[in-house]
């Protein structure tokens, strides 16, 4: 939710700012309802889900990523993103193991990462399921008709040919070899959109004036669903069952109570209203148990605050600059306050990696007139010098690190505005974990702690202003 002053306006035409993807091409210019969420949705079903025919039907090849939770899962939505462009001629998302570190991030800074790639296969295909047993891909990402094609029985020999042989050729050779026809495309190749993000032709006609924030949306939500063993082992996490229980002492709970704010309620009837949309586009039409897990209660906002490896007392001393870190509570809830979301008896969600900032928001508590909701979880783990994906792996502790970052990813996502830094990819992928509700001040429903824009890219670091501030 960025308000627009005499400042902004005058940013906009300043030389010195880049931008990627212009506010309104951002915003849109119409809202996107329910009917128009459905729409959007059929639209997805029909090319994802399409009947494939191996050797016919054109692929689009994404190698899983082996960088943070957030960042991994955001290098698929653009995958998606790719496969699903105006000029799509029936393009569908085919998912591989890893062979490389992504563009960007390789060198001494970003640690060694060969060992979260080395003998990877479909089974082991994303390092952070590594120890979780029972969940695979397929817990998280909704696959393709081609992916559960090449998965099945009488086709995973061609599935495991192509893994292999792509390893040391191109994906669009291997391809051709096993059969899968000359129409494959890498999305490795698509230095366009790895650099600069989706533009705003890339949308397609039907729901480009939603604006790309709106059709990103509509693509995180259909293609990530926490289901099976992850979701249950999410559902029954305790810090979460110990949250819900003081919040139908407290009267948070939407289910519980019928003297929610009205903000509260509104929102919680869109989130519903929006997966009704999802269930009913999707085949088999209002079959829920397909839609994954999501919690069942709404905020008025919710803030992510990243300390960590990124912006903690062990973080490298450059990354402060690089990401503006905002280091205390009372900083990040500045940007809520001056755009008035938290009014008194509002509540906001609060998902951070630091127990120093749980230390203040229960200080805080007592002091403020809306109520502030967080997870009591071990956060030692996140206090790292190395990238928590490299730490993990080293402790093997990928599975409960990848729980309770999927447990605050869905809270954050029930919230009606979601604060945070726009150069990480938590908030971001929060934001958009559900669509916009309609109605809302520019159809942008986000405050950026640090001046930066929404964006489509790897990091948002292009679209900011001179002073680094929107409000």
């Amino acid at each position: 939710m960025v308000r627009y002053t005499a400042k902004d306006l005058a940013a906009q035409s300043d030389p010195r700012r880049f931008h990627v993807l212009p506010p309104f091409q951002i915003a849109g210019t119409t809202d996107g309802d329910s009917a128009a969420l459905q729409r959007a949705y059929a639209h997805i079903e029909g090319v994802h889900r399409q009947k494939c025919v191996l050797g016919v039907t054109p692929l689009v090849v994404h190698r899983l990523t082996v960088l943070g939770i957030a960042n991994d899962i955001n290098y698929l939505v653009r995958a998606m993103a790719i496969a699903m462009r105006a000029t799509n001629e029936g393009q569908q998302l085919l998912l591989l193991p890893p062979v490389r570190t992504p563009e960007g991030k390789s060198g001494k800074w970003a640690g060694d990462r060969s060992s979260l790639i080395r003998g990877r296969t479909m089974e082991t295909a994303w390092h952070w399921l590594d120890g979780f047993p029972g969940a695979s891909h397929r817990s998280i990402f909704w696959p393709s008709a081609c992916q559960e094609l090449l998965e099945s029985k009488s086709e995973q020999w061609r599935m495991q040919s192509l893994v292999e042989l792509s390893r040391n050729s191109s994906v669009a050779l291997a391809a051709e070899r096993v059969g899968l026809g000359k129409r494959v495309f890498d999305t490795e190749l698509s230095l366009r959109m790895l650099a600069r993000g989706i533009a705003y032709s890339d949308v397609p006609d039907a729901f480009r004036d939603h604006g790309v924030l709106w059709w990103w949306q509509a693509l995180t939500t259909y293609v990530i669903r926490v289901r099976g063993a992850i979701a249950e082992r999410v559902r029954q996490h305790p810090a979460l069952r110990e949250m819900l229980k003081g919040m139908r002492k407290s009267t948070l709970m939407i289910s519980d109570s019928a003297t929610q704010p009205n903000s509260t309620r509104l929102q919680y009837d869109w989130l519903e209203q929006s997966r009704r949309a999802l269930s009913l586009a999707t085949r088999p039409a209002g079959d829920g148990r397909k839609l994954g897990w999501v919690p069942p209660v709404a905020f008025d906002a919710g803030l992510h605050m990243r300390m960590g490896d990124a912006c903690g007392p062990k973080a490298r001393p450059h990354q402060a600059e690089v990401r503006k870190c905002v280091r205390s509570l009372r900083q990040g809830l500045e940007p809520l306050v001056a755009h008035s979301v938290l009014q008194p008896g509002a509540r906001v969600f609060l998902a951070t990696d630091s127990a120093s900032i749980i230390e203040e928001a229960e200080v805080m508590r007592a002091q403020v007139q809306f109520e502030i909701v967080f997870l009591r979880l071990n956060r030692s783990k996140y206090d790292t010098e190395a990238w928590i994906e490299l730490a993990s792996a080293a402790d093997r502790s990928q599975a409960d690190i990848l729980v309770e970052a999927l447990l605050e990813l869905l809270l954050l996502s029930r919230a009606r505005f979601i604060a945070g830094s726009m150069y990480g990819n938590m908030p971001r992928l929060a934001l958009q974990l559900r669509t916009t509700t309609p109605g809302d001040f520019r159809r942008l429903a986000y405050v950026t702690t640090d001046g930066r824009d929404w964006c489509t890219k790897p990091t948002c670091i292009s679209n900011n202003t001179a002073t680094a501030r929107f409000w």
